[in-house]
């Protein structure tokens, strides 16, 4: 995935997932994985949360999530795409 977000030029360099242990309102604590798009100037990284990445990068991030998984010769599957231009 990371490589075809950066050969699609959404200027990123990298995806990271970090899992991050956050404590609910009720006292549970439970473990969340929160993707950060690695954007690089130089040889220095910044990572950025997806959540503040444009709507155009989230979109192909939410779409070969979905895609990718099915093209695994492991998995195998199926993709059939229709208004690929629609907000997923």
């Amino acid at each position: 995935m990371a490589t075809l977000l950066h050969q699609w030029d959404f200027g990123l360099a990298d995806v990271r997932v970090e899992k991050r242990t956050v404590t609910r309102e009720s006292g549970q604590t439970e473990d969340i994985h929160i993707p950060f798009g690695i954007h690089r100037v130089g040889d220095k990284e910044h990572p950025l949360m997806f959540l503040h990445e444009s709507s155009g990068t989230q979109g192909a991030f939410i779409l070969l999530s979905r895609i990718l998984p099915a093209l695994q010769e492991e998995n195998g599957g199926l993709v059939i795409i229709d208004e690929l231009e629609a907000q997923v």
